[in-house]
């Protein structure tokens, strides 16, 4: 079994160049972790003396620190998140030039596949509706589609959600095949 091995080892090349932002990352989300167990931590001498009899601290310093804490983990969760996206799009990148392929997202879980592709398909249909080739009109688009989105929420059901951001995409391509902000070609 030194196939394995032997494909690890190759891949793991790869990463040698986003060595620092792989640790950087690693570090956000070990920190992210980290503030899991202070939050109760808080709270206890809160909850054991902050509501009677004597108190050892100022009462204003818990919901500061708690403020803090979750300041800090929003922090290290998003740049931890961010950083390890950027180097696995940065080691897909090599993996094409290299090797001349298209990549294949490999999963075990196919809900990440199916929302993935999901996402992908909103954002085309963004920038479809804004018009190919309008930048401004793809801002307008995928304003148009979170809008959309979030509002479907409100009155449509989880399963039709989804439905509500290409109906609108269809009523709009139907009337105005070239989208909001786009150009209309003309035949000669």
């Amino acid at each position: 079994m030194n196939s394995g091995r032997g494909t690890w080892a190759r891949l793991l090349r790869y990463t040698r160049r986003w060595l620092r932002g792989l640790i950087l990352g690693f570090c956000c989300m070990i920190l992210a972790a980290a503030t899991e167990p202070v939050f109760p931590a808080l709270m206890k001498p809160l909850l054991d003396h902050g509501f009677g009899g004597e108190r050892t601290f100022s009462l204003w310093l818990v919901p500061a620190a708690v403020i803090g804490i979750f300041v800090v983990r929003g922090f290290a969760t998003f740049t931890g998140n961010y950083v390890l996206n950027w180097v696995g799009q940065q080691v897909l990148r090599e993996l094409q030039r290299d090797f001349g392929m298209a990549t294949i997202l490999i999963t075990h879980d196919l809900g990440v596949i199916a929302g993935f592709c999901r996402e992908v398909i909103v954002m085309y249909a963004g920038v479809v509706l804004g018009g190919m080739g309008s930048v401004s009109g793809a801002f307008f688009g995928g304003l148009m589609i979170g809008l959309v989105q979030q509002l479907s929420t409100l009155f449509l059901p989880n399963q039709l959600q989804n439905s509500a951001i290409f109906v609108v995409f269809l009523l709009i391509i139907l009337l105005r095949p070239q989208g909001l902000f786009g150009k209309a070609l003309r035949r000669t």
